[in-house]
C-alpha cells in the first residue's frame, strides 16, 4: 500500500510540474495586441523596468483577466538626462 501511495503521489507531482511550463509556453507566443511584447510570467523584474498589470479579456464570472506586462521606468535609471 505504501508503494501505491507513493507512485500516486510521485503522478501527482509531475501533474502539478506539468501546468506552469504550459502557461510560461503560452505567455511566450501569445503577444500583447496593443504593445506587441509577450506577456511575463512573474517574477522581479529587472532594473529599468516596472511591471503593469493590464486587463486583457474576461473570464467566465465576468471578471477581468489581468496579465502582466514589463515596462520602461525612466525614473529608476539614474544619470538618465543629465547629459542631454
Amino acid at each position: 500500500m505504501g508503494k501505491m501511495t507513493e507512485l500516486k503521489q510521485a503522478s501527482y507531482s509531475m501533474d502539478v510540474a506539468l501546468h506552469p511550463h504550459e502557461g510560461m509556453r503560452a505567455n511566450g507566443k501569445s503577444r500583447d495586441p496593443k504593445k506587441g511584447c509577450c506577456y511575463k510570467n512573474g517574477g522581479a523584474p529587472p532594473w529599468g523596468y516596472v511591471t503593469e498589470k493590464v486587463q486583457r479579456g474576461v473570464d467566465r464570472k465576468g471578471a477581468g483577466t489581468m496579465k502582466p506586462l514589463w515596462e520602461r521606468n525612466e525614473s529608476a535609471v539614474v544619470g538618465r538626462g543629465l547629459r542631454e
